[in-house]
């Protein structure tokens, strides 16, 4: 059975794990006689759990579990996976510290200095392997413009090794010249996958016929994987295609899930991290206000309504990076080199630090620290004016940062926002603490390096 792209990023995980395991036994090995090491294996288990975390910990950071990094060089990819070994050294070096059964320092060493040749030499076969020799092949039921949307999304992602081999539509069935890719009517759907052997069936139609249902579960049988065009858009681009979303979408979709765990488990969670952010940033706060204050007259924070979740306003805290009445006339887009932003405030927004006093806001539960990005009043009414199901990302708490955010730059126009709420969508129904931890995990990546969205 050949691996989809979402079982590849998991067995990249997976490889990470066993390679720290071998490491570890063999560091194990070298430092102990060998009828010693299944005891010394069992006694420092909780050692080894520490140093492979903290590993997988840096990579998530890094991004260095992500498809797309395959396709770098290997030169390159050795150099990311030595600087995330260097820093989890340094992590895990702490961390150990909690133990009471802490690992001799040569056993520690020697696994820093074997876990590298593991890792690199399983993606190297990774690469070689799980990505260029297997192919995923993807047949579409629908029109051809829904065919041309599946191959470009695939063409843009080369590192997924996903290509469309056809599509049956009744569109195309009159004309006379066979497009490209075109395999026949719906009803030849069969005969289609018995000619393709297609690893997936993605169906775009608005209705289907009792005929077409027996074939897709026929094609189940199979072991084919069937899904509709918004599920092969959300597992290729981690977004919701809203041209192809209706009303039933919201009920089918997002209204039968129970999330009171999960709101539960993350307003814990925001608590716990804001309690340990404002232990952190209160010492820096009066050095922030006090060069704030310095370099432009006015107040050292800034707020303005937004709205929140269920579309309720509230008032959003910042540190000021702008002059006195910049958003006078409502303008709240800001461009790269706005004039309105004074010299110390480009520096906050570099590095985001003139958020902090959101920390108030998600302690009062107006704000979580992960959901989709709180807008001003003004924005918010121009954009459910001219964007369908705008108002539904209200639904669940703005954010901090979020899956929107990590996904595409900040933007200045209607079509950025209505971009950004096909990102929004997305979380909304795929939330859950591991996409929240992963969304965290890339900020402080994004944040540390000012490489990509935000």
């Amino acid at each position: 059975m050949k691996l989809h792209y979402k079982d590849k990023t998991l067995l990249l995980i997976g490889l990470d794990g066993l390679a720290g395991f071998l490491a570890f036994f063999l560091a194990l090995a070298i430092r102990y006689e060998a009828q010693h090491i299944a005891y010394y294996y069992a006694k420092f288990l909780p050692n080894l759990l520490i140093l492979t975390g903290s590993i997988m910990f840096v990579h998530f950071v890094l991004d260095l579990y992500s498809l797309h990094k395959m396709s770098e060089g290997f030169a390159y990819q050795a150099m990311q996976v030595g600087i995330g070994v260097f820093i989890s050294a340094v992590i895990a070096s702490f961390a150990l510290y909690l133990q009471l059964n802490i690992i001799p320092r040569t056993v520690f060493a020697l696994f820093f200095l074997l876990v590298p040749f593991f890792i690199v030499l399983f993606r190297r076969y990774f690469s070689r392997f799980a990505l260029s020799t297997i192919s995923w092949r993807v047949l579409v039921v629908g029109d051809r413009s829904t065919m041309e949307m599946a191959h470009r999304l695939l063409s843009e992602r080369k590192y997924l090794h996903s290509r469309i081999v056809g599509y049956v539509s009744d569109e195309d069935a009159g004309v006379k010249e066979r497009p490209s890719g075109y395999l026949g009517p719906v009803a030849s759907l069969p005969a289609a996958i018995r000619e393709t052997t297609p690893d997936q069936v993605v169906v775009a139609l608005p209705g289907i016929s009792k005929q077409v249902t027996y074939d897709l579960l026929n094609t189940l049988k199979s072991r084919i994987k069937v899904g509709s065009f918004c599920q092969f858009v959300e597992a290729v681009a981690e977004k919701v295609p809203l041209e192809h979303v209706s009303d039933s979408w919201f009920v089918e979709q997002i209204a039968p899930l129970d999330k009171r765990y999960f709101w539960f488990m993350k307003r814990t969670t925001d608590i716990l991290l804001c309690v340990i952010g404002l232990c952190l940033a209160l010492p820096l706060m009066p050095f922030i206000a006090l060069l704030i204050v310095t370099d432009t007259p006015g107040p050292v924070f800034y707020t303005q309504t937004r709205i929140g979740r269920d579309g309720k306003p509230f008032t959003l805290w910042k540190f000021r990076t702008m002059v006195l009445d910049a958003d006078r006339n409502n303008v709240h887009w800001t461009n790269h080199n706005d004039e309105r932003i004074t010299r110390f405030g480009k520096v906050l927004r570099k590095v985001h630090l003139d958020e902090l006093p959101q920390l108030y806001n998600i302690l009062k539960g107006d704000m979580s620290f992960v959901g989709p990005r709180p807008e001003a009043i003004s924005l918010v009414e121009r954009y459910q004016r001219e964007i369908p199901y705008y108002p539904e990302r209200h639904m669940v708490t703005p954010g901090i940062t979020g899956w929107a955010q990590i996904n595409h730059p900040y933007g200045n126009s209607v079509d950025d926002a209505r971009e950004k709420l096909k990102y929004d969508l997305y979380y909304i129904k795929n939330r859950n603490l591991i996409l929240d931890a992963i969304i965290l995990l890339r900020t402080i990546r994004i944040v540390a390096t000012g490489k990509g969205a935000l």
